[in-house]
């Protein structure tokens, strides 16, 4: 058994800071379950090579893409996967220690054999550069993704003609595909769909919006398994301040509505 750990990264001017956590998150983990652990830093088209740190105790493998942007980054990694599991971590995002224990252990207990269609997802806490929190994310961005090599078979890589909801259209082929997925939450999150509706909408539209192929799941520590860094280099950052690229965003989740009557969570 061994995971193969998908990064995706551009140059920037806080890429090697950010690479240096991303890459600390993955060495800290809890890996009595995990086997063989290869970390796939794949830089898309044109970026140099940043400064890793040594000695992480793991294979650092880096790969370049034969196109820009996050689609082309994720896509060579994937053409390189040889694995049991695959997992994805953005080069500004970080896993508690216990991620790929839990994800590990809740994906092994749902799956009946190795070729049944099955992922973990995770909500994420969102934080600024300074540490400070700003909120519970509890859409599935693929930094909390887990999933066995034949459901990634199944499903494909990311299409390419995406730039800001490539991960949505991806969810929505895994539910036509029927990849059973389990969302997990924090301790105190709830879990019944008529008080998520109450008191977590975004955690009521995972449910929802999954067309059904979604299950939550409660860990026992109190906050989420992934911590996400806001930060004005992000996607969603960039949205936020250039109307062209929300115009784009837009035109993006009307063709998801299109294509499956919903935007996938």
């Amino acid at each position: 058994m061994g995971i193969d750990i998908i990064i995706p990264s551009r140059s920037q001017p806080d890429q090697d800071q950010f690479l240096k956590h991303s890459l600390a998150s993955i060495a800290s983990q809890d890996t009595s379950l995990a086997g063989h652990i290869r970390v796939l830093l794949c830089l898309d088209q044109g970026a140099s090579v940043p400064s890793l740190p040594h000695g992480l105790g793991f294979d650092l493998v880096v790969l370049h893409a034969f196109g820009s942007g996050q689609v082309a980054a994720l896509n060579a990694g994937i053409a390189e996967i040889r694995a049991e599991f695959v997992a994805f971590l953005e080069d500004d995002d970080q896993w508690h220690p216990s991620f790929l224990r839990l994800a590990l252990q809740t994906l092994k207990t749902a799956q009946k054999s190795p070729t049944d269609l099955v992922m973990v997802s995770s909500t994420q806490l969102e934080r600024n550069p300074d540490g400070s929190v700003v909120r519970v994310n509890d859409y599935a961005t693929p930094s909390g993704w887990l999933l066995s090599n034949a459901t990634l078979k199944q499903v494909g890589s990311f299409d390419a003609s995406y730039r800001f909801h490539l991960d949505s259209e991806w969810l929505g082929r895994a539910a036509e595909s029927g990849v059973r997925r389990f969302h997990l939450v924090e301790a105190t999150a709830p879990i019944a769909d008529h008080h998520l509706s109450q008191v977590r909408p975004w955690l009521y539209r995972v449910r929802m919006q999954s067309n059904q192929t979604c299950q939550l799941v409660r860990h026992s520590l109190p906050l989420p398994l992934v911590q996400r860094l806001v930060h004005p280099q992000s996607g969603m950052s960039s949205i936020a301040r250039d109307p062209k690229l929300l115009a784009r965003s837009r035109q993006e989740r009307q063709r998801l509505m299109e294509r499956f009557s919903r935007v996938p969570w």
